[in-house]
């Protein structure tokens, strides 16, 4: 029996477009919008700064195909990002933070998102409401259960 081959080159590239499939982001303070082609489960990420009055917290977040840019967080205010998890939960964003304390930089890069981990495990009704916390000791996660852990400790260059 003969096999057809000439559907080959179609599912080759149907097969690459979704293995690369990537994440959409909506970041919520510019409006910029990086589209996708697969919708597959959506997750928000939200940084507050819980730092004290008079510290503002800096971050830059990046994904490996999503850069945020640098943004400067007020005390009780927050930055946050959408997204849509890439086709095998692998969409992971890490952000660089930093602030001063008394004129000492106060710093850490740390992990804020990875699919596999977080997709179900934040708060929100379906539980892709990611909420990071950086306090003066500290970055903490909200859990599902609403309460907060802390995740990383700060590096302090004196």
């Amino acid at each position: 029996m003969a096999t057809n081959n000439n559907n080959i080159p179609f599912v080759f590239l149907l097969l690459t477009g979704v293995i690369t499939a990537c994440s959409s982001v909506l970041d919520h303070s510019s409006s910029v919008v990086v589209p996708t082609s697969f919708r597959i489960k959506s997750a928000r990420v939200i940084v507050m700064n819980g730092l004290g009055p008079n510290n503002t917290l800096t971050i830059h977040c990046k994904s490996k195909d999503n850069d945020l840019g640098e943004q400067n967080i007020d005390f009780n205010k927050t930055s946050e990002w959408s997204f849509t998890n890439n086709l095998f939960g692998r969409t992971l964003f890490w952000c660089r933070m930093w602030w001063y304390d008394h004129h000492k930089l106060v710093w850490g890069s740390y992990r804020v998102y990875k699919g596999h981990d977080d997709i179900d495990n934040c708060g929100g009704a379906d539980g892709n409401v990611c909420v990071r916390k950086a306090q003066w000791d500290g970055v903490y996660f909200v859990q599902k259960d609403g309460t907060f852990k802390k995740v990383y400790d700060w590096t302090i260059r004196r």
